[in-house]
């Protein structure tokens, strides 16, 4: 009869599709790095022929709509590399999420800049240092003494965005072709066109080198993902699904992915050799490792953070059609933080009068392994007192609500 076959010999491999259900080449390079892995090798609903016979007994059964569906675990950590994508990107994008990656070349905004109005004098430059910040600012230069290079003075300032300070210069010389610093490291190498004038301005966009996913509402992806077990493949085509992001105390934060795709015949297949690529070691969630967490402007000492993204995915086999298709009813939270002071933060009140804010959260320290989830519309709903210990902690559920514009319901950056 051969050997047994072991659970513990898995391996998911995963890549996105060109066109759905195509298919792509798969290496070790396109291995996860993975936990709580498993597979439903053929979903599927049975339907009784129910046949009418002048005895009694069963009659035969028919598989139809049959598919496939995987779900595991990975790490939600960094690539390594800022601007990097992180090994998990095609179960992010499989999940009806945008992804947009931003290079370190590409974090100051290019010359010009935007001029304001009026403005007599000219000049262009070139990309310098690239901005190593972790928020998107907007600088303001503006001319404080008219010249040519060499003359002509400037005042470089940015506003305070969330913890980090204003950020002001004055009185820098501008000379071509020598650096203009910046906020967050970068700089520019300016050169004067006309000679500027007093009064005259640009403002700088400088943004993170970044992989920003974002929820979209059509043109999904899919993705391919090959199920390794013990010497059997169980390959899933054009796959779609949810996931859901955890944040919890004293653990690492996960994805858990659980998605559907075409169904093929399983083969006996030796798996290539995993070289997981865009992973590196989470960090667990704690005082120092996670800056940042804050609901409504107020930090909050966080316990645990469940995010949904609350796709449904469903298959359909029609003449002319076998696909996964998703929808995104929305997407939803619980939350679980040590209960504040009234005066520091009335949860109930913000539940009550049905406000929206802001829920912000980072985590990691050092570039290459953050991760920030942002969302500027929440909403609390059905705040709850609980006993941990001695403590009193609130547990509530989250809606993130998207403005008129739409698919700005959250933002995940790793950075």
């Amino acid at each position: 009869m051969g050997g047994a076959l072991y659970w513990r010999k898995t391996t998911i491999l995963a890549g996105m599709e060109t066109a759905y259900g195509e298919g792509v080449t798969l290496t070790g390079a396109h291995a996860l790095r993975i936990k709580d892995a498993s597979v439903v090798p053929m979903e599927a609903k049975v339907i009784d022929r129910g046949f009418v016979r002048p005895h009694m007994g069963a009659s035969e059964k028919t598989h139809v709509g049959v598919h496939r569906s995987v779900k595991f675990g990975c790490e939600l950590s960094g690539s390594g590399s800022a601007g990097t994508v992180p090994g998990y990107s095609t179960v992010l994008r499989s999940c009806c999420l945008a992804e947009i990656v931003r290079a370190p070349a590409a974090t100051i905004q290019a010359s010009p800049g935007t001029p304001a109005a009026g403005n007599a004098g000219t000049w262009t430059y070139t990309t310098g240092t690239s901005y190593t910040g972790g928020v998107t600012r907007t600088v303001t230069i503006t001319t404080t003494t008219a010249g040519a290079s060499g003359v002509a003075k400037v005042t470089v300032a940015a506003p305070a965005v969330g913890s980090l300070g204003a950020y002001n210069q004055a009185n820098v010389t501008v000379t071509n072709g020598q650096p203009l610093t910046l906020p967050g490291g970068a700089a520019i190498l300016p050169v004067i066109g006309t000679a500027l004038a007093v009064g005259d301005s640009w403002t700088i966009s400088v943004a993170p080198a970044c992989t920003l996913y974002r929820p979209v509402s059509d043109d999904f992806e899919s993705g391919e993902f090959h199920f390794h077990s013990s010497g059997i493949l169980y390959r899933m085509r054009g796959a779609r699904g949810t996931a859901s992001l955890s944040f919890a105390e004293e653990d690492v934060p996960k994805i858990s992915f659980d998605g559907r795709g075409l169904w093929d015949q399983p083969t006996n297949q030796v798996p290539p050799t995993p070289a997981p690529a865009g992973f590196v070691k989470g960090l667990a969630m704690s005082k120092v490792n996670t800056p940042v967490a804050r609901l409504f402007g107020h930090d909050i000492i966080l316990k645990s953070l469940e995010v949904s993204l609350g796709n449904t995915v469903e298959y359909k086999d029609r003449p002319n059609s076998a696909e996964v298709f998703a929808t995104r009813p929305g997407t939803t939270a619980t939350i679980n933080f040590q209960y504040p002071k009234l005066a520091d933060f009335d949860v109930e009140m913000a539940a009550h009068d049905d406000l929206l804010g802001a829920l912000e959260l980072t985590h990691g320290l050092t570039a290459g392994n953050i991760v920030d989830l942002a969302a500027a519309r929440v909403q609390i709903t059905e705040p709850k007192r609980e006993q941990e210990g001695d403590l009193i902690h609130c547990s509530a559920n989250l809606t993130f609500v998207p403005s008129d514009a739409g698919n700005d319901d959250f933002t995940l950056t790793v950075r």
